[in-house]
C-alpha cells in the first residue's frame, strides 16, 4: 500500500535555529515514494553514449535553463553565463562515454559550470589587477 499525503500537507524541517525547510506533499511523494525505472535509464544512457542526438537534446532541454540560472548567480553576467553553460554541454558531448547514470550527467554539468564560472571570475579579477 502506497502512502498518500493530502495536497495541502507540508512538512517543515528545522535545519538550524532560524531556518525552516517546507516540503509539499507532492515533493515528498516524488522524491521518496516514486518507483525508479532502472531499465529505462540504462536504455537512455546507452543511447546517450552511442551519440543519439535526440537523447542529447533531451538532456540539454532538461538542464540548460537551471544551469544558466546557477551560473548567472555565480558570475552575474547573462551572456557569459550562457556561453559557459554551452561550453559545459560541449564537454559533456565529448566525454559522453564516461557516464553511467543521469545523475552523474547532472552532477558533471553542474561541476563543469561551477568550475568554469570560478575560472572566469579569477580571469576577470586578474585582468582588473593588471589594469591598475
Amino acid at each position: 500500500m502506497e502512502a498518500k499525503f493530502p495536497n495541502n500537507y507540508h512538512l517543515s524541517i528545522v535545519i538550524g535555529p532560524l531556518f525552516f525547510w517546507r516540503i509539499s506533499a507532492k515533493r515528498i511523494e516524488r522524491f521518496f515514494m516514486k518507483e525508479y525505472d532502472l531499465d529505462h535509464e540504462k536504455t537512455f544512457i546507452s543511447a546517450f553514449q552511442a551519440g543519439e542526438e535526440k537523447v542529447f537534446r533531451y538532456v540539454f532541454e532538461k538542464f540548460y535553463s537551471s544551469l544558466c540560472v546557477y551560473c548567472l548567480r555565480l558570475i552575474r553576467e547573462e551572456c557569459v553565463a550562457a556561453d559557459l553553460v554551452q561550453e559545459a554541454f560541449v564537454k559533456l558531448w565529448e566525454n559522453r562515454q564516461n557516464f553511467s547514470s543521469l545523475l552523474t550527467i547532472r552532477s558533471y554539468l553542474y561541476t563543469i559550470v561551477r568550475n568554469s564560472g570560478i575560472n572566469y571570475l579569477r580571469y576577470v579579477k586578474m585582468k582588473a589587477e593588471k589594469l591598475e
